[in-house]
């Protein structure tokens, strides 16, 4: 492609291959896994190159602390409360 300013300069435009495949670099390298990637590329049939590109700059590393997870399970129960019901189970089957 010829540059407008510089008649004689000439410069190159990636593929959209190349494009696709710096994309998906730079998702690995902020923490993405490979499976979301391929995803993202198996589903890429329908649009073009751009689009999945954009797809691909937009995916966030999943959290990989304990502490960034939120927990939905009930802590487990105290030995005090666990020794509670105990007594009540005794109780109820005497």
């Amino acid at each position: 492609m010829r540059d407008k300013n510089k008649p004689g300069l000439r410069f190159y435009t990636p593929s959209a291959g190349a494009q696709l495949r710096a994309a998906m670099s730079r998702a690995h390298e902020r923490g993405v896994e490979w499976s979301r990637i391929e995803e993202i590329l198996h589903d890429k049939e329908g649009r073009e190159a751009a689009e999945a590109i954009r797809l691909l700059d937009g995916l966030k590393a999943l959290p990989t602390s304990p502490d960034d997870y939120i927990d939905d399970v009930p802590a487990a129960p105290s030995l005090d409360e666990k020794r509670e019901a105990w007594m009540r189970l005794n109780q109820t089957f005497k």
